[in-house]
């Protein structure tokens, strides 16, 4: 029966560095084993025929443990190391057991029998099972003289499987079984369900199936089911998100996403599978009384800040409101007060174009029935939102307010001109553009 076999070697050093020299080894094609004798487990065979049992100290004086080429080599070497062993080469499955002899008992009786402070019990590792890719093939030269003073002393060997290890074909197997591995020395293991989101309904190590999206992954233990998107995997991107790849040959696509940029005064629209927000970031302005700015959460416009203007440091426009109407409506009037020296009792600010009830107040229709009552008999109104005037400004506020003022008990109401096509406006805004 072909097995991973045991090798006993000497030669270490100058095999390990033909090892090392060989940048990516594969197993088993680059194993560099110059001295050697090999023993087949399953067999309990050396590479010449020879009986070598399994759970039996043998001292390497045997005919059956010499090495192969072993004469040439002691012919050519004028100190020689007899019956050595240096590395072996252990299968999985097996343990091999190694130890220097009693010498005193060899000299005084005759006997080849273990030092017991000097046995090395050695679990094989070559290779691993399923999968010779995953695992040093470094690790099939296992050093055996663990110290200086073992060298040249490690001279019996035995070997012996491990639990539930042996030499097994896939013939005698019912459904339910599998092998470790096609090569023995194996074991035979239930075929143990596989869970996984691409695994088919009912795969396991002895039928290993995957969905229609997904293919299949032999090299792996288990074997494994791989969508065929890779690594773009996400079914969906968050909606302040863009799709920076896309995968369509599953069948739901699968995205790569990564986040937009905040934009100032804009909030980002939901992503969507359809048209170009799927791959791109769009934006829409953000409505009044709200903002954002790069401290917005996932660029999303938030409501701004309660706002009015005093003397207390803090309330006049910062960052976080500085895109806000009602806040830039405050300090539009505040510069407009400070210009002509009034004190914060000196003037309101009123909000006009009333939409409905829940428009920003006070309104400036009540704010002037109400003055005349607190000895406030002349008004002079400014409406800095407006830098030309319309129907609203020189129609309602001029005439109309004018008229209610009057009828509330006041005595004159001036309106000011907004900014028209004054020339000072007219550079204003030639220097504003410039500046961009």
């Amino acid at each position: 029966m072909t097995a991973n076999e045991i090798a006993l070697c000497t030669q270490y050093a100058s095999d390990k560095a033909l090892l090392d020299a060989i940048p990516s080894p594969t197993y088993p094609v680059d194993l560099v084993e110059t001295l050697c004798v090999t023993i087949n487990p399953c067999t309990e065979l050396n590479t010449r025929g020879e009986a070598v049992a399994k759970d039996t100290w043998i001292h390497r004086s045997s005919s059956n443990l010499a090495l192969d080429n072993e004469q040439s080599a002691m012919s050519a070497s004028s100190a020689y190391m007899y019956y050595s062993m240096e590395y072996a080469r252990v299968p999985h499955g097996i343990v091999l057991e190694v130890c220097a002899p009693n010498f005193e008992k060899i000299r005084l009786e005759g006997v080849y029998e273990c030092n017991p402070d000097t046995i090395l019990s050695v679990d094989g590792k070559c290779p691993t099972p399923h999968d010779y890719g995953s695992f040093e093939v470094a690790d099939c030269q296992f050093a055996l003289e663990a110290s200086s003073d073992l060298i040249g002393h490690i001279q019996m060997m035995k070997y012996s499987f491990l639990p539930g290890y042996g030499c097994f074909d896939s013939s005698g197997l019912d459904s339910t079984q599998t092998l470790t591995s096609p090569t023995p020395p194996n074991s035979i293991v239930s075929c143990g369900a596989l869970e996984g989101e691409g695994y088919a309904p009912g795969a396991n190590l002895c039928g290993v199936a995957c969905k229609a999206d997904f293919t299949l992954d032999t090299t792996t233990n288990p074997p494994s089911c791989n969508p065929k998107c890779g690594a773009v995997t996400s079914l969906q991107c968050s909606p302040h998100e863009k799709a920076t790849a896309v995968c369509e040959d599953m069948n739901e696509p699968r995205y790569t996403c990564e986040a937009c940029s905040v934009q100032t005064g804009y909030e980002t629209t939901a992503w969507s599978t359809t048209g170009t927000r799927t791959t791109t970031c769009e934006y829409d302005i953000c409505l009044a009384g709200t903002f954002s700015d790069s401290t917005s959460a996932s660029g999303a416009c938030t409501p701004c800040p309660v706002n009015h203007i005093t003397t207390t440091p803090g309330h006049e426009i910062n960052k976080e409101n500085k895109y806000c109407y009602k806040a830039t409506v405050y300090e539009t009037s505040k510069l407009i007060a400070d210009k002509l020296s009034l004190t914060r009792d000196e003037y309101e600010v009123t909000f006009q174009s009333r939409l409905t009830n829940n428009w920003l107040e006070p309104f400036s229709d009540d704010v002037l029935k109400s003055l005349p009552a607190q000895g406030n008999k002349k008004v002079l109104v400014f409406s800095p939102a407006f830098t030309a005037d319309c129907l609203e400004t020189a129609i309602e506020i001029g005439d109309e307010y004018q008229e209610l003022f009057i009828e509330a008990g006041g005595q004159t109401l001036d309106y000011v001109p907004s900014l028209n096509f004054s020339d000072a406006w007219v550079q204003a805004i030639i220097d504003i553009t410039n500046s961009k």
